[in-house]
C-alpha cells in the first residue's frame, strides 16, 4: 500500500513540475515575442526616419519628378512592411484551424488585410 502512495505523490508531483514547465515556456515565449517586436519596430523607425529625411529634401526642391519618386519608395516600403502581417495572420488562422491556438506568429494580425 506505501508503495501506491509513494508512486501515486511522485505522479502528482511530475504533473506539477510539466504545467510550471509550460508555464514557464510560455512567459519566455511571450518575453521573446515582446522583444522581436520592439527590435522591429526599431528597425521600422530607422527606415521611416531614412525616408522622411528625403521626403523633406525632395519637398525642398519642389521637383514633381523626385517627389514621385520619393513616394514610391515611400509607398513601396510600407508594402514591404505589410506581406508579412498579412502572412502572420493567415498562419495564426491555420493554426486556430488546426487547435493550435496557443503559438502565434510574432507580429499581430491587422484585420481587413
Amino acid at each position: 500500500m506505501d508503495g501506491a502512495r509513494i508512486y501515486a505523490q511522485n505522479a502528482i508531483r511530475k504533473k506539477n513540475e510539466a504545467s510550471n514547465y509550460l508555464r514557464l515556456a510560455s512567459r519566455i515565449d511571450a518575453v521573446s515575442s515582446r522583444l522581436q517586436t520592439a527590435m522591429k519596430m526599431n528597425a521600422v523607425n530607422k527606415n521611416m526616419q531614412g525616408v522622411v529625411k528625403t521626403m523633406q529634401k525632395t519637398l525642398d526642391t519642389m521637383d514633381l519628378e523626385k517627389i514621385s519618386k520619393t513616394m514610391d519608395t515611400f509607398e513601396k516600403r510600407f508594402e514591404d512592411l505589410d506581406v508579412p502581417v498579412r502572412i502572420c495572420g493567415e498562419l495564426d488562422q491555420q493554426l486556430d484551424h488546426v487547435g493550435n491556438s496557443g503559438r502565434r506568429c510574432h507580429q499581430p494580425h491587422q484585420p481587413g488585410r
